[in-house]
């Protein structure tokens, strides 16, 4: 049998513990997603693009449990999908389907948004559909 003093610290030391984990329960985080995601199609509607967001975006909704909207944005080669997709929120319910356009275009338009090597808004590719497609979310 151990000592009084040793069995009184580690029956404080065990209460301690117990107290920090009743406390730090409660911060577990957040479901995801707990509103619809809106996925930005930067083509007309009926092209290839559109069809394969179309055909992902309600398998994404089946796999989040919320719905995902399928917005086109066309025009001015892709770049106004593209602006509006890199200045929504930051908060990661808004993708945008990119295509190869999206590194071509700053040669050919002047463009409105950072798209140097170290865009100020950041665009990270999250899955690789096709060869030529890519999906991104601004983090």
């Amino acid at each position: 049998m151990l000592p009084a003093d040793v069995q009184m610290r580690t029956a404080a030391s065990l209460a301690v513990a117990l107290a920090l984990t009743c406390v730090c329960a409660p911060a577990v985080a957040q479901q995801y997603p707990q509103k619809p995601v809106r996925l930005i199609v930067a083509s007309a509607a009926g092209g290839g693009v559109d069809v394969l967001a179309r055909i992902i975006g309600p398998k994404l909704g089946e796999l989040s449990g919320q719905p995902v909207i399928v917005d086109n944005r066309p025009g001015a080669g892709s770049t106004i999908g593209y602006e509006y997709g890199i200045r929504s929120a930051p908060d990661g319910y808004t993708l945008t389907l990119i295509t190869p356009s999206y590194t071509i275009n700053p040669s050919f338009y002047p463009l409105k948004f950072d798209h140097g090597p170290r865009p100020r808004h950041r665009v990270c590719p999250r899955s690789r559909e096709r060869a030529a497609d890519d999906t991104g979310v601004n983090p």
